[in-house]
């Protein structure tokens, strides 16, 4: 109560730096950050005190001051870093204990004492490294690192070259089995007609002549569709993106 009466009396008997409502903002500042700083909320309480070396007296922000320098002492510090497997620094996201995201960078984040959660994500795949850690008071500039792996290929889809060239691989390959087998049916033929030699039917000798020639056609046609698929699938096979395995070097990484 006369530390209360103490302070009223300094605060309304100092010359002023401003308003009544500058006066107001420095009583309530002065109490609350105490409070804050009791409570253990110090970065709450530094905010308080920033608020009560601008708007209160001199001796009074003489106070506020030697009370931030005391929270910034115990005050925690991380130094978040992203990275690949080699060690080149990525592009990511960081969200702290559940507060919105924001690009990773290389300056110093300021925590209040505790355990903390980190939750990294790479947009180019949306890989996410999620990872905590207690910081003791006083804990300064500590890394936190979120080592990401290779980023994860799109699933790939075959593309309509590519669907066409099995198709015309598939049409070719049975249409030059059937060339074959028309060849080798002419032969079997042919093999019969050896006793009957020189007197065979000429339809029997005909019928052998035609099965060749439309061996010949087909297996034409046939190497010649064969040719073009696998020429179209060997075009989208170079275009094909390589596979690519996302590893991490701690922490956890899911690819999305």
């Amino acid at each position: 109560m006369k530390r209360a009466l103490f302070f009223s009396a300094l605060l309304w008997a100092a010359p002023a730096r401003g308003d009544d409502a500058q006066k107001e903002a420095c009583a309530a500042a002065y109490d609350t950050s105490q409070v804050l700083r009791d409570e253990g909320k110090l970065l709450l309480a530094r905010e308080q005190l920033v608020v009560c070396e601008r708007a209160c007296p001199a001796k009074l922000a003489k106070d506020c001051g030697r009370w931030r320098g005391d929270i910034d002492k115990n005050l925690a510090s991380v130094v978040l870093g992203a990275r690949d497997g080699s060690g080149a620094p990525v592009a990511a996201w960081i969200a702290i204990d559940g507060r919105p995201a924001e690009p990773v960078g290389a300056g110093e984040v300021v925590l209040e004492p505790g355990v903390h959660r980190f939750h990294f994500e790479r947009p180019a795949d949306g890989a996410v490294i999620e990872k905590s850690r207690q910081l003791a008071r006083g804990d300064k500039r500590v890394a936190i690192d979120a080592i990401f792996g290779a980023p994860a290929n799109k699933p790939w889809r075959a593309t309509g070259v590519q669907i066409g060239g099995f198709a015309l691989l598939g049409v070719g390959t049975i249409m030059l089995g059937g060339a074959l087998g028309l060849a080798i049916k002419g032969h079997v033929d042919r093999g019969r007609l050896f006793d009957c030699k020189p007197n065979c039917d000429p339809a029997d000798v005909s019928a052998i002549k035609q099965k060749w020639d439309t061996a010949g056609v087909i297996g034409s046609v046939g190497a010649v569709m064969f040719g073009l698929g696998l020429g179209m699938v060997l075009v989208s096979e170079a275009n094909k993106p390589k596979d690519a395995v996302s590893l991490t070097a701690d922490g956890i990484a899911v690819a999305f």
